[in-house]
């Protein structure tokens, strides 16, 4: 049996001038398809299944994905104190849902509902919580750098902008230690620095370019 994943709503194939909807399935061994949503195919196995329906040929198939490595990744830094980074993951309490953490297919279906190629990331909204589908989304892997656990964040216009990608963004890179210095030390607020350094039309340039990461 083959369970939905998304629709493909760009491909459509027209036959006897009907429109068909394509979506994108995976078979019960790992298999992916992409099949006209109403097609008899969906209540069938797929051609893999016909070779094998082991275990090992089903975690085969999946691995072979890019995200099967990320998934289990995921799992390791935050279940294995044996690996890299495991203590700004698993050992500051970060877990994987259970959902995820017990079904590959769970994770895979989330991930490609939101559309994602290698260009994109999965990225914590609040660094602070687990990975679950209510906590996490798909960015930019370069936004990814500036969502982080020591990210400082500033305010502008009731919204909140990396600070570092702000520097990187308007040529202030060498300025950015004296403004981290400035609001920690002694409770300079951005809007000072925005002043000081006459930035307020390129930073405003650059919000509505939707460069910046926004904090949510």
């Amino acid at each position: 049996m083959r369970t939905f994943v998304r629709d493909i709503p760009e491909q459509k194939i027209y036959k006897n001038g009907k429109k068909r909807i394509l979506a994108e399935y995976i078979c019960e061994c790992g298999k992916l398809d992409i099949i006209a949503k109403e097609s008899n195919k969906l209540n069938t196995s797929c051609s893999a299944c016909g070779i094998s329906k082991s275990k090992l040929t089903r975690t085969k198939v999946f691995s072979e994905h890019p995200l099967y490595r990320k998934w289990s990744d995921m799992k390791n830094r935050c279940n294995n104190s044996k690996v890299d980074r495991y203590n700004v993951y698993g050992g500051r309490g970060i877990k994987v849902c259970e959902e995820w953490k017990n079904s590959y297919l769970a994770f895979y279906t989330f991930c490609m509902s939101k559309n994602w190629n290698n260009k994109l990331s999965l990225d914590r909204i609040d660094v602070n919580k687990d990975y679950s589908s209510e906590n996490c989304r798909l960015i930019p892997i370069r936004d990814q750098y500036y969502n982080l656990q020591n990210t400082i964040y500033v305010e502008y216009e009731n919204k909140e902008y990396p600070l570092a990608q702000i520097c990187n963004e308007l040529g202030l890179k060498k300025e950015r230690y004296t403004i981290i210095s400035g609001i920690k030390k002694h409770n300079k607020s951005f809007v000072y620095y925005i002043e000081k350094y006459n930035i307020e039309h390129r930073l405003k340039a650059l919000i509505l370019s939707n460069i910046l990461y926004q904090k949510i």
